[in-house]
C-alpha cells in the first residue's frame, strides 16, 4: 500500500517533514476567504488516531443594494447560492471528526449549520437563460443550511508550528429558504408583500486546503 500513499502525496506536491503533531490545531480555509469572504475557523484536538474539533464561520455582507452575483454562469447560474450572493451575512457552527487511516492520510466528516440572511435590500439579478429567476425588487431573505461533508484529508506539509492539509470529497446540504419581496419584480411580474418558501437537497464537491498553526504540547503520531 506504500505506493498508493506515495502517489497521493506526489499529486498534492508536498511531503510532510515531521512525524510529530501538536495536540491542539487552529486552522482556516484561505480559498474561501479569498473567493467569498467566508471566514471559517476550525479548532481541533489531536489525539493521535482521532481528531475532534469545532467550527465557527462568519461571512460579512458585501452588498447593501445592487446587482447580486451568485455562483455559476449561464444556464448553470442560480440565484439560490448564498455563498456567492454578496448581500447575505452568514453565521455558522459545526463539528468535525477525523480518523487516521494511513500515514498522513485521514477520513474526515463535518456536520454544520449555517444561517444566511439580509433585510430590506434592493436586489437586482438578471439571467437571460433563466428568466424566471430574475429579481428587481426590495427584498428580505433567509436561508438555513444543514450540511454534512465527508472527505479525505492529507497532510501536505507540517512542521512543529505550521501545517497545510489538502481535502477532497463531497458534501450534502439541506436548505430551507424564505424570500420576501416587499415591492418589485420577480420573474418579470410586479409583486408586493410576496413570501416564497421552499426547501431543497444539494450535493456539492469538497476540494480545498486548510492552513493552520499548531498549539499545545507535542505528541508522536
Amino acid at each position: 500500500m506504500r505506493w498508493i500513499r506515495n502517489t497521493v502525496l506526489l499529486l498534492f506536491g508536498m511531503v510532510s517533514v515531521s512525524s510529530y503533531a501538536q495536540n491542539i490545531e487552529l486552522s482556516t480555509r484561505p480559498e474561501q476567504i479569498l473567493t467569498n469572504r467566508n471566514i471559517e475557523v476550525l479548532i481541533v484536538k489531536n489525539m493521535g488516531t482521532w481528531r475532534l474539533g469545532g467550527i465557527i464561520a462568519f461571512m460579512p455582507s458585501r452588498l447593501d443594494s445592487g446587482r447580486a452575483t451568485p455562483g455559476g454562469g449561464g444556464a448553470a447560474a442560480t440565484y439560490d447560492d448564498p455563498l456567492g450572493h454578496r448581500a447575505y451575512t452568514m453565521l455558522g457552527i459545526g463539528a468535525l471528526a477525523s480518523r487516521n487511516i494511513g500515514t498522513k492520510l485521514y477520513v474526515s466528516s463535518e456536520l454544520l449549520f449555517r444561517d444566511y440572511r439580509f433585510s430590506n435590500k434592493y436586489i437586482f439579478y438578471d439571467n437571460d437563460e433563466r428568466p424566471r429567476s430574475n429579481v428587481d425588487a426590495l427584498r428580505s431573505e433567509e436561508v438555513q443550511a444543514f450540511i454534512l461533508k465527508s472527505y479525505f484529508t492529507i497532510e501536505m506539509y507540517r512542521n512543529n508550528w505550521f501545517f497545510v492539509n489538502g481535502m477532497m470529497g463531497a458534501g450534502l446540504r439541506y436548505r430551507q429558504v424564505q424570500y420576501t419581496t416587499h415591492s418589485g419584480k420577480v420573474g418579470g411580474n410586479f409583486v408586493t408583500d410576496l413570501t416564497e418558501r421552499f426547501s431543497e437537497w444539494v450535493v456539492t464537491p469538497q476540494v480545498g486546503i486548510r492552513v493552520g498553526v499548531c498549539l499545545g504540547k507535542q505528541i508522536q503520531e
